[in-house]
């Protein structure tokens, strides 16, 4: 090859990246403009009135203890909610209940801002009503805004915890969503979004193995995503990393699931470990009910329900209404075969 032909190449190549680059800029400038006629659309502002998460070198973030704060979200300048969340010594959000000293069982929840009660006063919470429908137990609220199952793994595996439960024997329940797997690997939006301390566990030849956290277990990985977390095309197009739920994802969650069952049995020695696929979630489902038939997972499929109706789920927000929490713990405590009839509010009995 020629000089000449080879400098006639090289200078189209060149020409093309330029081009390329150009283009990149054009359509990140375009997708900026339109990200902020969205936000502009729908103004959101939520907050605390103190702050609430702390950095936990186990769990990776949660409630500070013993704070009691003001959360609140506004929607186009109209308030959406203000409501109190209180947390006792280890960071459990408390659930008011009468007559504690008589409960002598417990129940522990873990999952993310449903069992947590994201939006609604203490009282009203899911572990709250629990207590009422279920007068012998005692609810242990381990649950947080944005945590998947590895929270719930890392927990339990604490050799301190059985300690911070007063009573031997009850009940663990899980509360399956279908981001749960972008939650467990750590995807790029979860991981740019609140995700960098969360718990990293990867599956190897079958076992599972920590490798500390998002940030620190997988540098390179991270610092890509962080890359491209600033990209306002993806930031348009909902675009994730991966993009697609793999084969190995829903193994990993399966298998987070089972080694905390086996935790709860070591440590409680009780088989009562459930979990619970959570209304309207119908993606992971399916795919991961076989896994807990195989595992011998105790779970139950509430995923047919529809709280949009109702006023079971608050506008503009996705959560469910303090209603929907009374309905969700009246039908759970029934099927948990845990209820009591006397504690029952006759408004809320056979709705579901």
């Amino acid at each position: 090859m020629s000089t000449f032909k080879f400098k006639q190449i090289l200078g189209a190549c060149l020409i093309g990246f330029l081009a390329y680059v150009i283009l990149i800029c054009c359509a990140e400038f375009a997708c900026g403009i339109l990200n902020k006629a969205r936000k502009n659309q729908l103004k959101e502002s939520s907050g605390f009135s103190q702050s609430l998460y702390s950095v936990d070198p186990v769990i990776g973030y949660k409630p500070k203890p013993n704070t009691e704060t003001f959360a609140f979200k506004e929607v186009s300048a109209k308030p959406l909610y203000r409501v109190k969340y209180t947390t006792d010594t280890y960071s459990r959000r408390i659930a008011p209940m009468g007559n504690p000293e008589i409960r002598d069982k417990f129940i522990l929840f873990f999952g993310g801002s449903i069992p947590f009660g994201e939006g609604v006063n203490d009282e009203v919470t899911l572990p709250a009503f629990m207590a009422r429908f279920a007068s012998e137990y005692y609810p242990y609220n381990y649950s947080c805004s944005g945590y998947g199952p590895q929270e719930m793994l890392a927990h339990l595996g604490r050799p301190e915890f059985k300690k911070e439960i007063s009573q031997k024997d009850g009940v663990a329940i899980y509360f399956l969503h279908d981001g749960d797997v972008s939650r467990a690997i750590g995807s790029m939006v979860i991981y740019n979004a609140w995700g960098r301390t969360m718990p990293y566990y990867q599956l190897r030849d079958g076992q599972l193995i920590r490798r500390r956290d998002f940030r620190t277990g997988r540098p390179w990985l991270s610092r890509f995503y962080s890359f491209l977390g600033k990209s306002q095309i993806l930031k348009y197009f909902k675009i994730d990393l991966p993009p697609r739920i793999r084969f190995s994802d829903v193994k990993l969650v399966a298998k987070i699931l089972e080694r905390s069952r086996d935790l709860f049995k070591e440590k409680f020695k009780s088989n009562n470990f459930f979990v619970i696929i959570l209304p309207e979630q119908k993606k992971l489902g399916p795919k991961i009910i076989p896994y807990f038939k195989t595992a011998g997972i105790q779970y139950l499929d509430y995923s047919s329900w529809n709280l949009t109706e109702k006023g079971l789920r608050m506008e503009y927000d996705g959560h469910p209404t303090p209603k929907g929490y009374a309905l969700m713990a009246g039908k759970l405590a029934t099927d948990l075969k845990i209820l009591k009839p006397e504690k029952i509010n006759q408004n809320n009995k056979n709705v579901l």
